[in-house]
């Protein structure tokens, strides 16, 4: 390569002089100019600094719930974390059993005849008419649920005297059953007859549950524990949900006379 001419050499050394001058008062450059010896000293891996949460996680951290955190491996012992424990035990039902389900049948049945005792003889037909299918509907699951669940058993628990307790129930749901029908029958009419017909249906069913109630059904339960008690529950909800809706007076009549 031709050596450079020394007019050439004079023009470019004061070029050179103020480039060198400007990198000096240049930080970026001076920085970049000496990048090789950084990188050379820096050791190989890097540490990092501990992150700054955000002002919104410091707040919460340090905020008047955090006292209730529980620490890593601590049990929460907190009195709020207890009482959301204890209100959801409290909230618990208890499973039914059959005295439950008789129990809530008879009241439903008898709060039903009362309230077509209010309103017979008055001008709401169409309200007489749905209470009687109401009181049909509602007999006819709670017979049925007794003859295939509660009376076979009574006359496996109590024999001869179970037997016999047996054949009177049924005998007086034959009656009422057969009532019903009638009811049903006259229903649309708002008579004094359907009046008249619901009034026995009342007086049978009150002396019925009665019976149940204080002689049948505690003789049945004495010495069964509360998980047969569950057990025949299961059993009785299980009959009625299977039963056929119209009345079945013949059926009643037939265990009645077994």
């Amino acid at each position: 390569m031709a050596p450079k001419s020394p007019e050439k050499a004079k023009k470019e050394s004061p070029n050179k002089a103020a480039a060198a001058e400007e990198e000096k008062k240049s930080p970026v450059k001076a920085g970049a100019g000496s990048a090789g010896k950084t990188r050379a000293a820096s050791p190989t891996k890097l540490e990092k600094s501990p992150a700054k949460k955000p002002k919104g996680e410091e707040a919460l951290a340090e905020g008047p719930a955090a006292h209730t955190r529980a620490k890593e491996g601590d049990a929460p012992t907190s009195a709020a974390a207890k009482a959301a424990a204890n209100a959801a035990a409290a909230n618990l039902l208890p499973e039914l059993t059959i005295t439950d389900v008789l129990l809530a049948d008879h009241r439903d049945t008898v709060a039903l005849l009362k309230h077509f005792e209010e309103i017979a003889g008055g001008q709401d037909k169409l309200m007489m008419e749905k209470l009687v299918d109401a009181i049909a509907i509602t007999i006819r699951l709670h017979s049925q649920a007794e003859a295939d669940v509660l009376y076979p058993l009574l006359a496996k628990r109590l024999g001869a005297q179970g037997k016999e307790a047996m054949k009177h129930a049924a005998s007086e749901h034959a009656k009422i059953e057969r009532d019903l029908v009638t009811a049903l029958e006259q229903r649309k009419s708002g008579s004094e007859e359907l009046a008249s017909t619901l009034k026995e249906v009342m007086e049978a069913f009150i002396h019925h549950m009665k019976e149940e109630e204080e002689e049948m059904v505690p003789k049945l339960l004495a010495g069964m524990s509360e998980e047969e008690q569950v057990e025949v529950c299961q059993s009785f909800l299980s009959a009625k949900a299977k039963a056929p809706l119209e009345p079945q007076p013949e059926a009643a009549e037939e265990m009645a006379a077994a």
